[in-house]
């Protein structure tokens, strides 16, 4: 049935799934054991801030793409280690501070690409917000305005998740954005 569905959307000019809140998070062999921790607290973080609204079952593998990933949930979040080199020549110069996430709307699936290979101390002091903000493009989240997590650059973005983060999450899955974490909601404006 699903495989039909697909076809047909194809068919017709194309059209997204609607983005899940239950998610398979993949961590990659390549991960460290304090990045794999990283993901463990970041994930956390959503969930906390969402109140809920998020299921995630995580999980050790590989990551070869969204395409050859099958677990019981539809949407799967792969999170890979890769060299800036790499990053470079399959998606060009980068644009990006730290981390690239690749999304498929069609199948709300995404691998995460983290350069490890970048200055140690900075990955180190900031992993949890990197791992957090490419999680929220993992989620379908576009980048919005500063002082949110999800502002387009670390220059801008805030350090934790902010209830616009959250608001915008659920905006788009046909969610009230109000909630007990976020009793006011937030608003939020896609940027870049």
């Amino acid at each position: 049935m699903k495989t039909v569905l697909l076809a047909s959307c194809l068919l017709l000019a194309g059209c997204a799934v609607k983005p899940g809140n239950s998610y398979v998070i993949v961590m990659d062999e390549s991960l460290s054991p304090s990045i794999q921790e990283d993901v463990r607290t970041a994930v956390a973080n959503w969930e906390t801030i969402l109140d809920g609204s998020l299921e995630t079952m995580i999980v050790s593998g590989h990551c070869f793409g969204p395409e050859a990933l099958t677990h019981d949930m539809d949407h799967v979040i792969c999170i890979q280690a890769s060299p800036l080199s790499a990053l470079e020549s399959n998606f060009g110069a980068p644009n990006y501070d730290v981390g690239l996430t690749h999304f498929e709307p069609m199948t709300d699936t995404s691998v995460i690409y983290l350069p490890m290979d970048l200055d140690k101390n900075f990955i180190e002091t900031y992993m949890v917000e990197i791992i957090s903000h490419e999680l929220g493009h993992g989620m379908g989240l576009n980048h919005t305005q500063p002082g949110t997590l999800m502002c387009w650059s670390g220059n801008c973005a805030a350090v934790e998740i902010q209830c616009s983060d959250a608001s915008q999450w659920r905006v788009i899955r046909g969610m009230v954005d109000i909630s007990k974490s976020c009793p006011n909601g937030g608003s939020y404006e896609y940027e870049h």
